[in-house]
């Protein structure tokens, strides 16, 4: 019932499946027999292999015996359990024992806790099963032994408690008791014994099954050993052919070479120190005093290479063996590209691909970086003076050919402006002029700087009034003065026709200074005498140009005109930006330094002071030529005219202390930039020792986040003092670590924000 079809024997009882093929019956193992076999079976506690009923299932079996057809279990006096027929019992004990039924045999095993006994399905009957039982062909139920199993049974037949198998006469297979025969076909039949069943199947070969219509060949990637019901899929990722008799037959493909099987059956890298060739299936373990990288295909010895440093960039390279130091013939190579072969091979460092490597039969690549030597030499540096008509060839004294040099002049705006790759140089300009010598273009570079000053004639003697710093003025005269009104004052003016008029305006640039930070210009307009117009322009701080309340700007090299009206223009060569009036023209950096120039005898007044030619009376050029009481010179020029309205300040408040003037001066003379060159007669005229306390004085007051640019803007104006003498000097803010002119740029834009089309890259 129930799927479990029960064979009482004794108080044993097994359940068998016959819903798969297998090559074994399972038979459930009950532990506590007399307590629980017997509510299984029949509710009773004992019954024979005829449903003969007993309840003295723990004495000694006197009704089994009695009945020598019973077979059955019980427990002895000493607590152990045996089995038996009639007189006939064996102590089960050792785990197994074979209990003998009929045609079948079973054994069992109590000395571990299952829930299944275990049965041997015997597939050939009549060649196998019997004389695994008797040693003879047939026998029934109660030993008796019969030899005619291919006829009709006749012998079994009388006795109707025998079964039995024979063939039939057609040659198909047959089994019954008494006169109850059943052909067995199908592959599986099942035969009874007593209240039991198992089943048999026909023998099939190696390599196949047995299916409904009998033996079939196994299918690929399957196989099967001799005599078995059904085929066994291969072990994980192997295949086999079909009819294959054995798990042996069952394989692995080949993998690809430096690849071999895992224990999934997959394809994976081998690792180092294994190898697989093509075609294998696994990876095999290098030889000794050999190895490999992940996926190899092979297993090398290892070899070694070295370089010997020669002179400048060149190498000796030599390959050898490691294990035993014995030179190698190898081939050479660098960036992919065979540079030679042999035992050694000399060679010139690659500055692109600093990796070679050497390859030798048998020996697997050995490899090697060989950066190129980096150059060394101390930097140097010379300041040379030329003449107007004079020129001078620098010479980079480099033999090595494998260096390269790079000769560059300090670019006008910032960094450098490359020149020529020659070993030397001839110049007749002023400049900072450098050799670049480096072996390689990454490495960093050694620079020989030559620092060339050019002597020329001064120019006409123009008048040049000058504002810097924060701030200090010199006059037109040379005067030299500092005032640190926070106000909009007259810088100059024509002090007789009143034509024009330049206003600076000034505002805190640190602790109680001031640096300009716009100009504004004014110029009355005449046509045959007549008064036709006034153009004005206002120039903020980052070279916004405000003309009648509009606001733009000019890029490098170009000009615009302040008025229909007149040929006054405005133009920008990318440093200074440029108003020229006619009687006086206006430069400024657009952050903190401007000067206004006027032709000799040009009457003047304002902070600029008269341009007379005499120094000694400017700070007493007051406005309006009298001196109002508790005003400074300088006072008397702010706009607005009235005591309070500016504030008032006297002129040179500010000490300065001489120990940080004598830094500045050391500072100066032994830097790079060449003002040794300058004759001490020109540093007297323009007056250095004052530029040299204004730096002093910037260094000191201005704020921190600007005095960078401040006390710079006091050392551009000397070389712009300087340059009028006829000593032009280019880029000394490199050697003075002072900003760039581009720099200077930026940080106009940046403080005075004007927000026009051509400040748009400085502003990102």
């Amino acid at each position: 019932e129930g799927g479990v079809t029960y064979i009482y024997v004794g108080r044993g009882t097994w359940y068998w499946a016959d819903s798969e093929i297998t090559d074994k019956f399972y038979v459930t193992v009950y532990k506590y027999f007399y307590e629980v076999i017997w509510s299984y079976s029949t509710g009773t506690n004992f019954v024979d292999l005829y449903g003969t009923a007993y309840v003295d299932y723990e004495g000694s079996m006197e009704a089994c015996i009695a009945d020598e057809g019973c077979w059955g279990v019980s427990k002895t006096p000493e607590g152990t359990w045996q089995m038996g027929r009639g007189s006939e019992f064996i102590i089960v004990e050792g785990g197994v024992t074979y209990i003998y039924v009929g045609r079948g045999t079973w054994y069992w095993a109590d000395s571990e806790i299952t829930d299944k006994f275990y049965v041997t399905v015997y597939k050939y009957f009549y060649e196998v099963i019997w004389s695994y039982s008797t040693g003879t062909n047939f026998v029934d139920l109660y030993g008796t032994a019969y030899v005619d199993y291919e006829g009709s049974m006749e012998a079994c037949i009388a006795d109707e408690g025998c079964w039995g198998v024979s063939k039939t006469p057609e040659g198909t297979w047959q089994m019954g008791r008494g006169s109850e025969f059943i052909i067995v076909e199908g592959g599986v039949t099942y035969i009874l014994i007593g209240r039991g069943s198992w089943y048999f199947t026909a023998p099939c070969s190696a390599g196949e099954f047995m299916a409904l219509s009998g033996c079939e060949t196994c299918p690929a990637d399957t196989y099967s050993d001799e005599e078995a019901l059904d085929c066994t899929t291969c072990p994980a990722g192997k295949l086999a052919p079909a009819g294959s008799g054995g798990v042996e037959d069952c394989y692995h493909e080949p993998c690809d070479g430096g690849l071999g099987r895992d224990p999934s059956g997959a394809c994976v890298s081998c690792q180092e120190d294994t190898y697989s060739p093509e075609g294998s299936v696994y990876c095999t373990s290098c030889p000794d005093d050999t190895y490999s990288s992940a996926g190899a295909t092979e297993c090398l010895y290892e070899a070694e290479l070295t370089a010997t440093p020669l002179e400048g960039d060149r190498f000796v390279l030599t390959c050898q063996s490691v294990l035993t130091g014995a030179l190698l013939e190898a081939v050479y190579e660098n960036a992919g590209v065979a540079a030679g072969a042999g035992t050694t091979l000399t060679v010139s460092a690659n500055c692109e691909d600093d990796t070679w490597t050497c390859t030798a039969a048998d020996y697997s690549p050995a490899q090697l970086d060989i950066p190129s030597p980096q150059y060394t030499a101390p930097d140097t540096y010379q300041q040379v003076l030329l003449s107007e008509d004079q020129d001078a060839t620098f010479d980079s004294e480099v033999t090595d050919d494998s260096l390269l040099v790079t000769w560059a002049k300090g670019a006008r705006l910032e960094a450098y402006e490359s020149l020529s790759s020659e070993l030397s140089l001839t110049v007749a300009t002023e400049g900072r002029y450098t050799a670049f010598i480096r072996r390689c273009s990454q490495h960093t570079a050694v620079e020989k700087t030559w620092n060339v000053v050019k002597q020329t004639p001064a120019p006409p003697a123009n008048k040049v009034c000058s504002i810097f710093g924060d701030p200090h003025i010199k006059t037109f005269d040379g005067h030299f003065y500092s005032f640190q009104g926070e106000c909009t004052y007259v810088l100059a003016m024509d002090c007789t026709g009143y034509s024009w008029f330049i206003y600076g305006r000034f505002s805190n640039c640190g602790d109680d200074v001031t640096c300009i930070e716009a100009l504004t210009f004014m110029k009355f307009i005449y046509i045959d005498g007549a008064y036709v117009g006034t153009a004005t322009a206002e120039i903020k701080r980052g070279f916004g140009i405000n003309i009648d309340g509009v606001v733009s700007g000019l890029y490098e090299g170009g000009s615009m005109s302040i008025s229909e009206l007149t040929t006054s223009e405005i133009t920008f060569d990318g440093v200074l930006m440029t108003v020229d009036l006619g009687d006086v023209q206006v430069e400024w950096d657009g952050l903190a330094f401007a000067r206004v120039i006027v032709a000799p005898g040009t009457p003047s007044c304002g902070l600029c002071a008269d341009s007379n030619g005499d120094a000694t009376n400017d700070v007493d050029n007051y406005r309006f030529g009298v001196r109002p009481s508790g005003l400074s010179f300088a006072d008397t020029w702010g706009i607005g005219y009235r005591r309070g309205l500016c504030e008032v300040l006297a002129l040179d408040n500010i000490p300065v202390e001489e120990d940080l003037v004598e830094e500045v001066t050391t500072w100066l003379i032994e830097s790079p930039v060449p003002f040794s060159l300058v004759p001490d007669d020109v540093l007297v005229r323009v007056g250095w020792w004052y530029y040299l306390r204004g730096v002093a004085i910037d260094k000191v007051k201005a704020e921190p986040t600007f005095r960078w640019y401040v006390y710079c803007s006091t050392l551009r104006a000397l070389v712009a003092a300087l340059a009028d003498q006829g000593y032009k000097f280019e880029r000394w803010d490199m050697d003075l670590e002072c900003p760039s002119p581009h720099a200077v740029r930026q940080e106009g834009v940046k403080r005075g924000c004007p927000w026009v089309r051509e400040n748009i890259h400085f502003v990102l």
